[in-house]
């Protein structure tokens, strides 16, 4: 019965997440993404700081790759 009720939970946060983005005007959709996106790289940054992103211009710098 748990089980049934928390599908049901998720699928109405969904249903409702979504009629809330289709209501967005064009600007807060893409400021939405840029934050998501952001805090994405940050939780990455935390997690394994010794590899970055590409966009920033910095190389990987794992123990496999680093030369020194």
């Amino acid at each position: 019965m748990r089980r049934s009720n928390t599908s049901l939970l998720l699928a109405g946060l969904a249903a409702y997440a979504y009629y809330k983005y289709s209501r967005m005007n064009q600007q807060d959709k893409d400021k939405m993404v840029k934050d998501l996106k952001d805090k994405g790289r940050s939780l990455v940054e935390q997690i394994n700081p010794f590899r970055t992103t590409a966009e920033n211009g910095v190389k990987s710098m794992s123990p496999r790759t680093h030369v020194g």
